[in-house]
């Protein structure tokens, strides 16, 4: 690998640290790498990736935003990105997927008051049947998208009304940014499934998805000890693990699917207390 390489290889790796952090020390990072004059290893590699995300989730934990705006913000975002996704492989009507995907980008850009009509939309359409009977399985499916019969299907949309309404409310603005990662998630689905919509292939994404971004978020609440990431896994994971209760399902892979989801969200968790050096701010009160 030549000089010139190996120096695009570490500046696209000096993009896991925040940009303000790259701003003032990226060129001592820089010179100091190149100064060795090793070609980049995979060891090297790993710690530099590691320590961005490291630095990332503390520079989160000393944000002005209070951890629990922040991790509402993230979870109802998971929550959006997720509607669009099953959007996409259900094939919803145009409407539907344009209104899912405004959410999930307003959502992204911290636009409490914006994102609040459309995420009580997306709320009362996929609850109308529960709402307003039978009868409205005859309006334009198109325009409403999906419809679900029962109460528990509709817990996520439920948190993602209130969610974006506690936000509106308390936090309309100061939101953080959300990264531009999340939107990849539904046009990665889109071509995962496109032959069979909800085969296995999807599943194991999913699951390996699922379990990839909850181990970053044990990893970010060991090192800020921060609530946050907590407040955020817990909106997703919660109402899977409760529709897994109350309908029951026999298979091994389902079960051992809900056991590593509840494991990793336990050890989310867990990182608060036993991670390593950090604090979190929760606006009343501090823990060192």
């Amino acid at each position: 690998m030549s000089r010139s390489l190996a120096e695009r290889w570490y500046e696209l790796v000096l993009l896991t640290y925040p940009k303000g952090y790259r701003a003032e020390y990226g060129a001592d990072i820089m010179g100091a790498l190149m100064e060795a004059g090793r070609l980049p290893s995979i060891r090297e590699t790993v710690v530099l990736i590691r320590e961005g995300v490291a630095e990332r989730a503390r520079l989160a934990a000393m944000d002005r935003v209070p951890w629990w705006a922040d991790g509402v913000h993230l979870g109802v975002t998971v929550i959006a990105v997720a509607n669009l996704t099953y959007a996409l492989m259900d094939r919803a009507g145009p409407a539907w997927i344009a209104v899912s995907t405004v959410l999930m980008l307003t959502l992204m850009r911290g636009w409490a008051r914006v994102s609040l009509p459309l995420a009580v939309v997306v709320a009362v359409s996929t609850g109308r049947v529960m709402m307003f009977g039978g009868d409205v399985t005859a309006w334009d499916s198109d325009l409403l998208g999906p419809s679900y019969g029962n109460w528990v299907s509709l817990i996520p949309y439920g948190l993602l009304a209130a969610g974006a309404a506690l936000l509106a409310v308390r936090r309309p603005r100061g939101l953080r940014r959300r990264s531009w990662f999340w939107p990849a998630i539904p046009a990665a689905a889109v071509f995962v499934a496109l032959d069979v919509p909800y085969g296995e292939l999807w599943s194991f994404v999913r699951a390996g998805l699922e379990a990839g971004l909850l181990l970053m978020a044990v990893w970010a609440t060991a090192v800020a000890r921060s609530p946050r990431w907590i407040t955020a896994a817990a909106m997703y994971v919660l109402p899977i693990q409760v529709t897994a209760v109350v309908y029951t399902r026999t298979g091994t892979q389902e079960l051992a699917y809900h056991i590593v989801l509840a494991a990793l969200l336990l050890s989310v968790i867990a990182a608060l207390w036993l991670g390593g050096r950090g604090r979190w701010d929760a606006r009343a009160g501090r823990q060192a």
